[in-house]
């Protein structure tokens, strides 16, 4: 059922979720004129931080970020992209394999509203609700966003796309379907000095956007949280480059898949 895989390092494998706590990272980078969202990962590792290198708990520097295309794709290999037809809702993924040819995966990515979800024929893998799946106007607050991941990816065959608020997400899905779990958005906060929405990322030198979101472990619907919660950011080098750490629980592709929504949503 999952040959489409069998020659790819389980880094990249949907099915494979991440259990390590050290901090992963890649880029996207989107060309518009193809449609085509390309995942490019270090040729070394894809460790974010200088002490998972090095052994030096103090040492909490990142690595370099580059946001020079030419550069990027010259540092790291390509080894996964979206492409999206024309006329056509889905975008279909492909996988590079170990003899360097990509492969077009059984999984696509799918938009219905505000709701995103990456499926194969038989399952949903993954769902991403925008505003409790509500269209909102471009001129409110920033998105609020809902990742769902099965937990048992063989006994929960479709996601589901309710319009709920996210105490109530929250409260079903965490502890009334434990064949589910629901991770949130930490929201922004907003600063009346620089007349902007602002977010604390544990990532520096990228610019100003919308698409920029941080994803926490726990449940977040304050101001207070802890950045060693964060799970997940997104955050834009360039128009068209994005820059993703992830952890546990989520794998590359998962992280490249909701990088992904973010740039088209």
């Amino acid at each position: 059922m999952y040959n489409h895989f069998t020659d790819c390092d389980t880094t990249y494998n949907l099915l494979e979720n991440n259990v390590s706590s050290k901090t992963g990272f890649f880029y996207i980078i989107r060309n518009k004129k193809n449609n085509h969202y390309d995942l490019y990962i270090d040729k070394t590792s894809n460790l974010l931080y200088l002490d998972d290198y090095q052994g030096d708990t103090n040492n909490k520097e990142h690595v370099p970020i580059y946001s020079n295309v030419n550069k990027i794709k010259k540092s790291n290999n390509h080894v996964a992209f979206f492409k999206k037809k024309k006329f056509k809702k889905n975008l279909n993924l492909y996988i590079k394999n170990d003899y360097n040819i990509f492969d077009k995966s059984i999984f696509n990515l799918f938009k219905h509203e505000n709701y995103w979800t990456m499926r194969s024929k038989e399952n949903d893998y993954m769902g991403v609700i925008f505003n409790e799946n509500s269209m909102v106007k471009k001129t409110q607050k920033p998105d609020e966003i809902t990742i769902l991941l099965p937990t048992d990816y063989l006994k929960t065959r479709v996601l589901p796309k309710y319009r709920l608020n996210n105490y109530m997400l929250h409260d079903y899905f965490n502890y009334k379907r434990n064949s589910i779990k629901a991770y949130y958005n930490v929201p922004a906060k907003y600063n009346q000095r620089l007349d902007s929405y602002v977010l604390k990322f544990t990532i520096s030198g990228g610019i100003i956007s919308k698409k920029n979101t941080i994803i926490s472990q726990e449940y977040c619907d304050d101001e207070t949280y802890l950045k060693e919660n964060h799970i997940m950011e997104t955050l834009k080098i360039n128009n068209n480059v994005m820059i993703v750490s992830y952890k546990k629980p989520f794998s590359t592709i998962h992280a490249f898949t909701y990088g992904v929504t973010r740039f088209l949503n």
